[in-house]
């Protein structure tokens, strides 16, 4: 893997020099790009540069499967060098395609010799793959690294967070081209929302998109839960857009509400317009949040899960947290019980003890109620702010135990530094109605068993 490493470096190194940062960025996860895309915008702000972003889309070459929208690649800012469909781009995306296409060709011969070799002498040492490989990636360094640094180290975090902090509060001037612009506006019209009407983008992730139904994933919701929800939205003469997938359980007909994930607008363009026009992001833990973001758009967030990546970012945001069961307390944990636990409460999938249980509908409504009716600049309430170092604190303690346990460095530097950018520097809130009830005792301590546990019983 040293080439990988070498080219990166040597990037690195580049961009540290030069006006402009050349990134490839991560494009297998559509969370991910819009991450590595804001936070790489937010850096060439930052340093009064401009980052070159190069789209090299690894099926060019070998056919890997996608999750990334091309139209959320091509969004443009004042802080961007070139688009991806500028000759240059293209030009060097195919180049970078073709140089990690023939090195991921010589590494997995390499591999196939090695257990080849193996079967000869079986204690042969043979090193973990590395699937991130598949995707040709770098710079990336430049963007969540703070300049003149290489190695993780705590003392520069509290200094990092605080520029991310003063950043965010100037927008990037993130937009679409006008053409695709006007295109996607008609296509909105044709969706029955008039221009000067106001509309709420709404995601709440499933199996389907990811294909991930046989793992017990932490960030999936039910819809259903969030009707009540929308209804307060509707009702303040705002339309509500459910983002998503055909894949995902259709919406019963709602009054006002608009289930694009599987209507006939739906379209890779039409995606990333709506993200880019509403008037607030409203869902469950997921990678389209991060779009919303790009944007600089607000987010309420019911059912939080894995806190270290996906804390509100920006003063104002608020979410609530789902319920975590520990089998060894054999009850559901306070919040301030989940602060103390290890990251296992956090990690996706969950550790074996763990167990996570859904938002209520009135959970989830009270949240929305809070959101609207607060202003953004509202100071938090002494328990939130208690509540935001305390995070920062386990934060912390959670990247020294994955440390711990992964001293192979598979959780590199630049993931840690990374969720000082997403978690350790945001400025959201837990809903503070939902904070008072949760704080010393859970909720839903007699409400039952999660629903993979319904079987068992509270107090056996």
């Amino acid at each position: 893997m040293n080439i990988y490493i070498l080219i990166d470096r040597a990037v690195h190194f580049f961009n540290e020099k030069s006006k402009v940062m050349l990134v490839a960025h991560w494009t297998d996860h559509y969370g991910h790009c819009a991450e590595d895309l804001h936070f790489g915008l937010m850096r060439a702000k930052r340093e009064g540069k401009k980052v070159f972003f190069i789209l090299a889309w690894p099926q060019m070459l070998w056919g890997r499967s996608n999750k990334t929208n091309r139209e959320l690649c091509d969004v443009r800012s004042p802080y961007r060098f070139l688009g991806h469909h500028h000759p240059l781009s293209l030009c060097l995306g195919f180049i970078v395609a073709v140089t990690y296409g023939l090195l991921l060709a010589g590494y997995l011969l390499w591999r196939k010799i090695l257990r080849g070799v193996g079967l000869a002498w079986p204690g042969l040492n043979i090193p973990p793959f590395y699937p991130w490989c598949y995707s040709p990636t770098f710079g990336r360094s430049n963007i969540y690294k703070p300049r003149g640094r290489d190695k993780f180290i705590w003392d520069a975090v509290s200094y990092e967070a605080e520029q991310w902090r003063k950043v965010r509060e100037e927008p990037l001037g993130v937009y679409l081209a006008l053409e695709k612009h006007q295109r996607a506006e008609k296509r909105r019209i044709e969706m029955g929302i008039p221009l000067k009407d106001q509309f709420v983008c709404l995601h709440v992730r499933e199996s389907g998109f990811h294909a991930d139904a046989q793992f017990v994933n932490s960030r999936n919701a039910s819809i259903n839960s969030y009707i009540p929800a929308l209804k307060r939205i509707t009702e303040r003469g705002m339309w509500v857009v459910r983002m998503g997938d055909p894949s995902m359980k259709p919406l019963p007909p709602i009054e006002g509400v608009i289930d694009y994930s599987h209507a006939p607008f739906r379209s890779p363009l039409m995606d990333i317009y709506l993200k880019s026009q509403c008037e607030f992001f409203f869902g469950s833990t997921s990678g389209a949040i991060s779009a919303a973001r790009l944007f600089g758009k607000r987010e309420v967030v019911a059912n939080l899960a894995g806190w270290t990546f996906s804390f509100p970012l920006r003063h104002g945001d608020l979410a609530i947290t789902k319920h975590i069961f520990s089998k060894k307390h054999n009850r559901y944990l306070s919040l301030r019980e989940v602060l103390e636990e290890p990251f296992e409460c956090q990690s996706n999938p969950l550790g074996a003890d763990y167990r996570t249980q859904e938002n209520t509908p009135d959970e989830i409504a009270d949240l929305l109620e809070d959101f609207l009716i607060t202003p953004p600049e509202a100071p938090r309430s002494e328990l939130q702010n208690y509540f935001n170092e305390a995070h920062k604190k386990a934060l912390r303690r959670w990247l020294d135990e994955i440390t711990l346990l992964h001293p192979s460095s598979m959780v590199s530097d630049l993931d840690k530094y990374r969720a000082v950018a997403l978690g350790y520097s945001s400025c959201g809130a837990i809903a503070a109605g939902f904070l008072n009830k949760n704080w010393h005792r859970s909720s839903r301590q007699d409400g039952g068993l999660p629903a993979d546990m319904a079987g068992a019983s509270l107090h056996s």
